[in-house]
């Protein structure tokens, strides 16, 4: 039994493109088109532009943007602000 790989950007091979449009980015980063149009804007992700003059992102950068994002650990604290608006909100 072979595992076959589907691939959500419309292409016509298995696995991810080296070159991503942006909402093939943003699927396989796991965000919104507009997450990623932004991260774009403000410079947290660089792109190219291809032959058809539209920006497109090369995946081993989105991947090096993905391992700089920050790690956390341990335990989330109570949501003390969201907590106080819904007693507010109750009242």
């Amino acid at each position: 039994m072979t595992l076959k790989l589907e691939n959500p950007c419309g292409v016509g091979l298995p696995g991810w493109p080296r070159l991503l449009r942006i909402p093939c980015a943003a699927a396989y980063a796991g965000k919104t088109v507009g997450f990623i149009e932004a991260s774009l804007r403000a410079g947290e992700i660089p792109y190219v532009i291809d032959g058809s003059q539209e920006r497109v992102i090369e995946r081993t950068d989105l991947d090096k943007w993905i391992d700089r994002l920050p790690r956390q650990t341990g335990k989330l604290r109570h949501p003390v602000a969201a907590s106080e608006a819904r007693k507010l909100a109750a009242v």
